[in-house]
């Protein structure tokens, strides 16, 4: 689809969830006898409008949703008391019918339109596992990419998405996942104990798959074009690579090793050919910087069992990796490479916190041969940044390598400033770095006969970066329901499941469980609609439906001013025998004005936030 036709379907889209919610009570309305004087798209100046009927029918400036206003909605519109077209002449009844109608023609625009949809088709992505992060939650379950996630919870799921926001939305403790491992394995159920991420949802580490049968999407005269790449073929692996590890991974550390990358592509007649790209190294975005990181070597979580793993809860925590078969480790990577590339008869050490050197060779060779898989046996370890000394790792083609500072030299001083820790690092360079002015940095490497010092001039530039040319999709696929009857039963267990989860939500935004940054406004609903949008009409309205029933959620609140605000002074004056005195109701509308207009402006910093200035 078109960015056109995208936009067109989003205005539409929106305006149709907005439409519906308005006309429930404009449908209401006249069938209650009451009189109706504007229906409104927006708010604000009307861009255009006509007459019909007694009422003015109108598209207004704002597109913050949209209003009915009936005749003799408050207490003092009439000094004559009530007419008979008034709303305010009508029984409780009768208005908690009309305040009510717009969420439930939100709700049923999602119970009728959802059971067509998974009918017809809608296009979703695989809720299949990618790479996990090491030690997170995922990876410490032994759950491993190209895993497919059939239920959480005993909730069957069928979109990747859904993973995501069923783990966030679970009770505290463990998380119970229905999973099929790669190769059709047989179907087992996995304990995952989820951790608290930052904006408050619970998450277990993992992010959704790339395609299966990994297809590129060529960028117009990019350096893949070049190549004599094209969209559609297979990327089979990377030249240099081991062919075990996921695409994604190869190509990642392919990038970090080479200057040049050499692929090897499929297509649809089995053929394969290498296809060598030769990329055009660049200044990144950013500030200039020394380009290092910490080492990332201290053995955060092992899994599998085995000799290694009862060696290093043997030692405790804290255990350094600092050298696998003679090489370096500052990444979960590097001692990748290690197990792979390294001399079998060179020696496996592990660092403890006070310095000690354990000969763990033994153990790690036993470990690999149980699994019968080095990269297997090296994934079982997980490595995690050392931030408690200067120890560094730097990038590839950074101004620091350049300079000759390698993985596992300490920073002992930046710019005259002594460094003991990361953070120490981190405040020398951001004071120190202006422009393209060297940074004098002092350093000391471990050797057999004891650290050797060094001094180096360094000139900060920003990380290098290239542009492969091409990517390769999400793991996509089309839900389709079999059978009438399912289709019917799918779409009200979904309607039903995503007004339980947005009620969820709000709740524990309210009791500050969730963050309240995660709210969105319309500029948040037109950028994933129109996202959305791309990916095909039937997944328009599907998020539309989900939207609707936002909508028709929020709508709920018991807030002046909104839906539930209405309703919950009507059973006020059903309770007590009349209605809320004017002067209760006019604060309340004021009060309930400012809450609003107050979230509006909330929720359009949160948007300008995320997609602008972040």
């Amino acid at each position: 689809m078109s960015n056109a036709f995208a936009i067109l379907h989003v205005v539409l889209g929106l305006g149709l969830v907005v439409f519906v919610h308005e006309l429930g009570h404009f449908i209401a309305a006249r069938l209650c006898k009451v009189d109706v004087r504007v229906f409104s798209l927006g708010f604000g100046p009307p861009l255009f409008s006509f007459v019909r009927g007694g009422t003015r029918y109108q598209v207004a400036l704002l597109p913050i949703g949209g209003f009915v206003a009936m005749s003799g909605e408050f207490q003092g519109d009439r000094k004559g008391g009530a007419q008979p077209g008034d709303v305010l002449s009508k029984s409780v009844g009768q208005r908690f019918f009309i305040y009510s109608a717009g969420v439930i023609m939100n709700l049923l625009l999602a119970v009728v339109l959802l059971p067509i949809l998974f009918w017809v088709g809608v296009p979703f992505t695989r809720p299949m596992l990618g790479e996990p992060v090491p030690g997170g939650p995922a990876w410490r379950s032994g759950l491993v990419a190209g895993t497919e996630v059939l239920a959480v919870e005993g909730q069957r799921i069928f979109d990747f998405g859904q993973i995501t926001s069923e783990i966030a939305l679970a009770e505290r403790g463990p998380v119970e996942l229905l999973v099929r491992g790669p190769g059709d394995l047989p179907e087992r159920t996995v304990e995952v104990d989820p951790i608290q991420g930052p904006d408050g949802f619970r998450v277990i580490e993992v992010d959704s798959a790339a395609d299966p049968e990994q297809r590129v999407f060529v960028t117009p005269g990019g350096v893949a074009e070049r190549a004599g790449m094209r969209d559609g073929l297979r990327l089979v692996g990377v030249v240099g690579q081991p062919e075990q590890l996921p695409i994604v991974r190869q190509l990642a550390r392919a990038l970090d090793d080479t200057s040049d990358l050499v692929v090897r592509v499929g297509d649809d007649a089995g053929g394969t050919r290498e296809l060598r790209l030769e990329l055009d190294w660049g200044p990144g975005p950013g500030a200039p910087r020394l380009g290092v990181a910490p080492c990332v070597d201290v053995v955060a979580a092992v899994r599998g069992g085995g000799s290694f793993a009862e060696l290093v809860e043997r030692c405790g925590p804290g255990v350094r990796l600092v050298l696998a078969r003679g090489r370096p480790i500052g990444s979960n990577d590097d001692l990748l490479t290690a197990v792979l590339a390294g001399d079998p008869a060179e020696r496996t050490e592990l660092v403890l916190a006070d310095g000690s050197r354990v000969d763990a060779t033994g153990a790690f060779e036993a470990h690999v041969a149980a699994r019968r898989d080095a990269v297997a046996a090296a994934d079982d370890v997980a490595l995690a940044m050392d931030r408690t000394s200067a120890r560094v790792a730097p990038s590839r083609d950074s101004a620091a390598r350049a300079a000759g500072i390698a993985t596992g030299d300490r920073l002992t001083s930046v710019a005259g400033r002594d460094v003991a820790d990361w953070d120490d690092v981190l405040s020398a360079v951001g004071s120190a770095v202006d422009g393209a002015k060297p940074l004098e940095v002092e350093y000391e490497r471990a050797t057999p006969d004891g650290p050797v010092a060094a001094v180096v001039s360094i000139v900060p530039r920003p990380t290098p970066f290239a542009d492969i040319g091409f990517e390769l999709d999400r793991a996509r696929y089309v839900y389709r329901t079999t059978r009438p009857g399912e289709a019917l039963s799918a779409g009200l267990a979904s309607a039903r499941k995503n007004f339980e989860d947005v009620w969820l939500a709000l709740e524990r935004i309210a009791t500050a469980e969730i963050s309240s940054k995660n709210i969105g406004g319309v500029i948040s609903m037109s950028v994933i609609s129109f996202h959305t949008a791309k990916e095909g009409t039937a997944k328009l309205l599907f998020f539309l439906c989900i939207l609707s029933i936002n909508l028709g959620v929020i709508n709920l609140l018991p807030v002046p001013v909104l839906d539930g605000g209405h309703l919950v002074f009507l059973i006020v004056e059903k309770l007590k025998g009349g209605p809320v005195s004017e002067r209760v109701l006019g604060y309340s509308q004021m009060v309930g004005f400012v809450m609003i207009v107050s979230l509006v402006v909330y929720v359009t910093w949160n948007d300008l936030q995320r997609w602008v200035l972040g």
